[in-house]
């Protein structure tokens, strides 16, 4: 829910083709949080990688539907200029957000013990 959601958010904000975005987030948000419950340890590791990778993903289909099904010239530097550096600047905030994260779910798992 929360990334159909995020998806709805970005579809608004995206200049392409409006549903994408929810489609994608929808999917690769039961896809990440299936991986996080059965198979991958959560941890500041795993959110750094599944952001890099999400953002990655979402970069690539969202180039592709934009430019390269239509073969633009040239479209190649839109691809190493903002989806490239897109990903990683979303690796290098994920840190800070897990971190924001995990202290807030710290406090409150504090207040349900004491009370």
């Amino acid at each position: 829910i929360y990334g159909c959601a995020g998806g709805i958010l970005a579809d608004t904000a995206a200049f392409h083709i409006f549903g994408i975005a929810s489609m994608l987030f929808l999917a690769l948000g039961c896809a990440v949080g299936l991986l996080v419950i059965y198979w991958v340890r959560p941890g500041w590791r795993a959110a750094v990688l599944f952001a890099g990778g999400f953002s990655l993903i979402y970069g690539l289909v969202a180039y592709f539907l934009l430019y390269g099904l239509w073969g633009y010239e040239g479209s190649g530097l839109i691809l190493w200029r903002t989806t490239i550096p897109g990903a990683m600047l979303s690796v290098l905030s994920a840190w800070p957000v897990y971190w924001l994260v995990a202290r807030i779910r710290g406090r409150f798992e504090e207040r349900e013990e004491n009370g």
